[in-house]
């Protein structure tokens, strides 16, 4: 991720609107949900496609959106299934389109940058929501989205001096 596009980009954008636009619910319809294990495995996806838009207002301006779709999918997995890859027993999969008013004009690498990163991480907490809404009124096995991360796999950063806290009693 190249975090100075990303800053160019947002310098540049204006959030205007989250939108659920899509979503659904699979399940396994050979298990009885009473079967269900009480743990399951989860595999997600993530990907995200881009559109500009731009109409003109009353006073004849050109207003440009940039319209970012985040595509999230979710397997739920048997624990018990071992490492052989079965069928899941369940898909929760959701397209969020999110829009920003385009104050100045981005370039490619900056319109890149900021789509892969920034557009997923506003809808992240939306999908962790949905994700946890679904399987309670589904009665599916509990899955918890895990909290966004902005390189995956990339190891946490150390603090370079640590301070000591002091706290001042009340007495």
């Amino acid at each position: 991720m190249d975090k100075r596009a990303v800053g160019r980009a947002h310098d540049k954008l204006e959030l205007r609107d989250i939108v659920l636009h899509t979503s659904s619910l699979e399940r396994d319809t050979s298990i009885d949900p009473l079967l269900y294990p009480t743990h399951v495995k989860r595999k997600s996806k993530v990907r995200v496609s881009v559109d500009k838009v731009s109409f003109e207002d009353d006073e004849g301006d050109t207003i440009r959106i940039l319209r970012a779709y985040v595509q999230l999918v979710v397997h739920g997995y048997s624990e018990d299934e071992g490492d052989a890859e079965k069928d899941p027993l369940f898909i929760i999969q959701a397209e969020y389109r999110v829009d920003y008013l385009e104050r100045k004009e981005l370039t490619e690498h900056e319109l890149d940058a900021f789509t892969q990163f920034n557009s997923v991480h506003n809808v992240w907490p939306f999908w962790r929501h949905h994700v946890y809404e679904t399987v309670s009124k589904a009665s599916l096995p509990r899955i918890t989205i895990p909290f966004f991360r902005a390189i995956p796999g990339a190891p946490k950063t150390k603090r370079s001096v640590r301070r000591p806290v002091t706290r001042k009693s009340s007495v």
